[in-house]
């Protein structure tokens, strides 16, 4: 066995040693005056979090609710709460926001979004000043500071729990066992890998004895920076991203029949330069490409720089089936 995966053994029995001192009182978890549901994961980013966000908190204003969505902020500047968005666009930079709360604040209207690595005190802030009624704990399957009411677990395809080994010789946060913890399992991406592996895969968490519900990705459009939508441009085109899982969002493309003729991927959550701009333009001239397609995530980083490049960013939709909108509808009723 490597040193590796020696380490990986013994960063997943602390991670479950922290979680039952949680369990038994001996950590303390904090609580909210409203309900907190928990959008979380297994794994080092890459299963699909923020478009589901994204479709959970417009779900919830249409039943009423001012839904704060509390983020850690990963990789932001500065420290301390952040109010990123009381319901009307961001009020801050993705540098001070973070790339996903930045995105979040910029697609929801109605919506708050605030960051602090503390999430208790966010979402207390959140409440007692802009009316929140309800939380979103981003990232939030390990932050057992915070109770939840909630837990939802996203899993992906592409670092299924079986397979995959624990940090830092893979990329699970802690031992699939953890999912015990969790109230219901969603297979996200379901539509962009082979059937008999989602199929696998989801006979797999059924066995954990919780409801287990797929989505699958859809292409709603292209958009150029300034978020007008665009058409798509006539091949050859490129593409690229600065994410955890980049072969997804290559293979999305591909599911809706439109194939790059280049592709360039950076590491998550990159920050670009203006460096990395001339480099996208040296491929673009070097290639003979008509136009370069990204992500909504780094779209929005890119934005600052206004580039005159012809670079658009592909907006998600996601495909949610009723039985999953049934469970929400029937544990919110649980929650009010």
């Amino acid at each position: 066995m490597s040193p590796l995966h020696l380490l990986g053994r013994l960063y997943g029995r602390l991670m479950t040693i922290r979680a039952n001192l949680y369990r038994r009182g001996f950590l303390r978890s904090y609580t909210l005056p409203v309900p907190v549901i928990s959008v979380g994961n297994l794994s080092l980013g890459g299963t699909g979090k923020t478009p589901f966000t994204l479709w959970l908190a417009r779900f919830l204003i249409r039943f009423g609710h001012r839904p704060v969505i509390l983020s850690r902020g990963y990789r932001r500047r500065g420290r301390g709460t952040v109010v990123v968005s009381t319901g009307s666009g961001p009020l801050v930079t993705p540098e001070l926001a973070g790339d996903e709360p930045h995105l979040l604040a910029s697609r929801l209207s109605g919506a708050l979004v605030v960051v602090d690595k503390d999430r208790y005190r966010a979402g207390a802030l959140a409440i007692s000043r802009l009316s929140a009624s309800i939380a979103l704990l981003d990232d939030g399957f390990q932050h057992l500071r915070l109770k939840r009411d909630l837990d939802i677990v996203l899993v992906s395809p592409e670092t299924d729990p079986r397979r995959e080994a624990i940090f830092p010789a893979g990329r699970l946060r802690e031992p699939p066992a953890a999912l015990s913890r969790a109230d219901a399992l969603i297979i996200t991406k379901a539509n962009l890998f082979p059937e008999e592996k989602v199929r696998g895969l989801e006979d797999y968490l059924a066995s954990f004895g919780l409801p287990v519900f797929k989505l699958n990705y859809r292409v709603e459009g292209l958009y150029d920076l300034s978020g007008d939508p665009v058409a798509w441009p006539e091949p050859p085109w490129g593409a690229f991203c600065g994410l955890a899982q980049p072969s997804a969002f290559f293979a999305l493309l591909e599911s809706e029949g439109q194939k790059p003729a280049f592709r360039l991927s950076f590491p998550d959550h990159h920050r670009y330069s203006s460096r990395d701009l001339v480099r996208l333009g040296r491929a673009l001239q070097q290639k003979g490409l008509r136009a370069l397609i990204t992500t909504e995530k780094d779209a929005v980083k890119l934005r600052s720089f206004e580039p005159e490049l012809p670079i658009f960013c592909l907006r998600l939709d996601l495909e949610v089936a009723k039985d999953l909108e049934g469970f929400i509808i029937e544990k919110l009723k649980g929650l009010s």
